[in-house]
């Protein structure tokens, strides 16, 4: 008598059984079932929060909670396919419109799109793993948001060194929202990174669920930024985050090029001398 033999009588048996309380005791049938499912999903409840919990005490340990962290590395890309895929949104109108990832990324049509959003969402090494070992599941790490109004040539970028106290933007007295750039989920504050009326319609409407028209918008915007300073801005005006700092600038087209602050200061320069240039030969 072989093991298959054995096997195949088991399942052989338990499909007769099974046919014959669907046909003679429907009702009955129906109840074991409805009972048996509802006993497995709460067993397996308790196990996933048993070993949850385990899990994130481990974690906790330093001495093993940076090796599991790092072992992580290795093994969830395996087990979540948009870690590599769909890691870019495209928005238009404040609204998710198409999707395409960093490994085969395909150029969206620039007239059918107002920015990017690449969501880098691992970031483990060895460099930051003692700090990473410390997260838990009570707060994760965040997934760093790098905001593109054109066409990148690479993916590379930097995380800012500060973070606005707050952020408060009000269409009128009755009517105001607290955005926050970063959360226990995702972070805003990356260097070159652009806060213009676009991406603060695009965060009300994934944040808030309203939808507000970024042509016709009108709203005050106050900020307490790292050093306690207050800001009060409005839709013509655009935050350029920089690695240290900041700067505000006249908020004209979404279609300007990105800069950084280095290269917004010369082009400031650039145009200050060229205006000065016309204004001498006006006079002559």
């Amino acid at each position: 008598m072989s093991l298959f033999w054995f096997i195949h009588k088991i399942a052989y048996s338990i499909l007769l059984y099974n046919m014959f309380y669907i046909i003679f005791y429907p009702y009955k049938y129906n109840n074991f079932i409805m009972d048996t499912s509802h006993y497995c999903i709460l067993q397996y409840s308790k196990c996933q929060l048993f070993f949850n919990k385990k899990y994130k005490n481990l974690k906790k340990r330093k001495q093993i909670g940076k090796y599991i962290v790092y072992i992580e590395k290795f093994v969830f890309p395996y087990f979540n396919s948009n870690i590599h895929s769909n890691n870019i949104e495209v928005i238009k109108d404040g609204e998710v419109v198409n999707y395409t990832n960093t490994t085969n990324f395909v150029e969206p049509n620039k007239d059918l799109m107002d920015f990017m959003v690449y969501s880098n969402k691992i970031e483990k090494n060895m460099e930051n793993i003692e700090e990473i070992a410390d997260v838990t599941d009570d707060k994760l790490m965040p997934i760093n948001k790098v905001i593109y109004f054109n066409i990148p040539t690479n993916f590379n970028y930097e995380k800012c060194k500060y973070k606005f106290v707050s952020v408060i933007i009000e269409f009128s007295k009755d009517e105001q929202y607290n955005l926050k750039l970063y959360n226990d989920y995702e972070n805003y504050y990356i260097v070159n990174n652009r806060i213009n009326k676009f991406i603060l319609c695009y965060l009300i409407r994934k944040n808030y669920k309203i939808i507000k028209d970024d042509f016709f918008i009108s709203y005050k915007l106050t900020i307490i930024d790292h050093n306690i300073l207050i800001l009060n801005l409005n839709e013509n005006d655009e935050i350029l985050l920089n690695i240290d700092n900041y700067v505000v600038l006249p908020f004209t087209n979404k279609l300007t090029p990105s800069l950084s602050l280095e290269e917004m200061t010369e082009k400031k320069q650039v145009d200050k001398l060229l205006t000065e240039y016309i204004q001498v030969k006006k006079n002559d």
